[in-house]
């Protein structure tokens, strides 16, 4: 019984007084997801239709070359190379229900599960692609010193993490950014940062909402809004490594730099032979891959005391 009894009080809870169970469940909150927004899907279409590697040719890189009057011009051929997006990454949910169970349930368990699945599958898979395109950044684009023209920005490395607080937060994001303007590019850029640095930049001297970009400065579906034209997401799907202190990644790039593909979603309830039961089963099947280190800047980062 939910209040104390006296000793020899019998026990009305289970007999006349019934236990409960709402059929409305209790929310569940997942993280929000920004792959979509960080990467390239331009070759996704066509690895849908078949195949399981694109070989993405890239612009090449050109000199110009300096001549004279009257001295004969040397003419350049220029090599194509491709880089390789290879779908091998396969995940897979095998959720299984007794039918009588399923059925004597006071609430549709099936199609609970598969709504939990499609969107917990969705947060692994931006999980995934955050922790693997993690150090994939040019060698010019992080570090102590970083800066293709400058070298100036310090950007962070191994045991020596860039401590971010209230007061340096903005700054650091807007190196970053600086970084990544240094290799030409200087639109259309985004940012992702973890949520700890979200609250740090919010404290710091970004104090007005629209400078945010709208009028109440709030995160609604991970994006913050925009600082010197840049976007700003947050995500909670970037994970910690063990340094010194418990770091992070922080990146900035252009979404050309990060290719993306999910070339199967299937999702399907079977009912297995060997018992009377349904298996709510989901396969993903995806790749990802930096096609452009140069275009992705990383700040590597912990929380200042």
């Amino acid at each position: 019984m939910a209040v104390t009894l006296a000793a020899g009080y019998p026990t009305f809870t289970g007999i006349t007084i019934p236990e409960l169970y709402p059929v409305e469940l209790l929310i569940k909150i997942y993280a929000k997801t920004v792959v979509s927004k960080i990467c390239s899907t331009d070759h996704q279409d066509e690895l849908k239709k078949a195949g399981d590697v694109a070989h993405i040719r890239l612009v090449p890189t050109l000199t110009r070359k300096t001549g004279s009057i009257g001295a004969d011009m040397v003419p350049n051929v220029t090599a194509f190379t491709s880089v390789d997006l290879v779908i091998d990454q396969l995940g897979y949910f095998d959720e299984e229900v007794d039918n009588i169970i399923a059925k004597q349930s006071n609430i549709d368990i099936l199609n609970t599960l598969q709504d939990a699945i499609a969107k917990s599958d969705a947060v692994a898979t931006d999980a995934a692609v955050l922790a693997g395109i993690a150090t994939t950044a040019s060698s010019a684009n992080e570090g102590a010193t970083a800066g293709t023209k400058t070298s100036s920005y310090d950007l962070g490395a191994s045991t020596l993490s860039v401590a971010i607080a209230d007061t340096n937060a903005l700054d650091k994001l807007l190196d970053l950014i600086a970084v990544l303007k240094e290799q030409n590019v200087d639109e259309d850029i985004w940012c992702v940062i973890p949520s700890w640095y979200a609250r740090k930049l919010k404290s710091s001297d970004l104090k007005q909402a629209n400078e945010m970009g709208d009028n109440t400065s709030v995160a609604r579906s991970g994006l913050l809004g925009k600082i010197d034209g840049v976007e700003i997401w947050e995500s909670n799907n970037m994970t910690g490594v063990s340094d010194t202190y418990t770091c992070w990644y922080a990146h900035a790039g252009h979404k050309s730099a990060i290719a993306f593909a999910e070339t199967i979603s299937d999702l399907r309830v079977v009912e297995p032979t060997e018992r009377f039961a349904k298996q709510v089963q989901m396969q993903t099947v995806y790749g990802y891959k930096t096609v452009n280190p140069d275009y992705l800047a990383t700040l590597y980062c912990r929380p200042s005391a």
